[in-house]
């Protein structure tokens, strides 16, 4: 069952003036709405605790919403405030809005940047691929990609 509260429609609204990277989602003209779902969802056997959709055009005569950010509360139920202060950030980061010259906005979803195993990221940090440790040192030596790049 799906439903609406002002609690998580007050977070979203709080989240956004809250990171200034954010504001941008606060345009009467970028319309998002927040929902519950008791369901407890999984995908590929891990929990989802939410996920923001982009609402289709042809629907938009029944909601007047440009994206729905849904909470499975059978898997957020035992987060507290901060964690879920959090999980609202990371489903508004989805949100693409993109006001144009000629007032018509464009919207989309925004996917994630980094997508990785926990074990690969505790071993050698989030942008391991690019030479970098946890403790922030480059990498010094060179790989062959660069050396097949100086050979064309």
């Amino acid at each position: 069952m799906y439903w609406q509260e002002d609690d998580l429609d007050a977070l979203g609204k709080n989240v956004i003036q809250k990171y200034k990277e954010l504001n941008a989602l606060d345009d009467p003209d970028c319309r998002i709405v927040y929902q519950y779902c008791d369901k407890a969802k999984k995908s590929n056997g891990l929990e989802v605790f939410a996920d923001t959709e982009l609402v289709k055009e042809k629907l938009k005569l029944f909601i007047e919403a440009d994206f729905i950010i849904t909470f499975y509360t059978g898997n957020t139920e035992a987060l507290d405030a901060d964690r879920l202060e959090k999980l609202m950030y990371h489903e508004l980061c989805h949100v693409g809005y993109n006001p144009s010259a000629d007032g018509m906005a464009r919207f989309c979803i925004i996917p994630h940047d980094v997508e990785d195993f926990r074990s690969v990221i505790d071993k050698w940090g989030i942008d391991w691929v690019k030479g970098d440790d946890k403790t922030g040192r480059k990498r010094t030596t060179k790989t062959r990609r660069s050396k097949v790049q100086k050979q064309t």
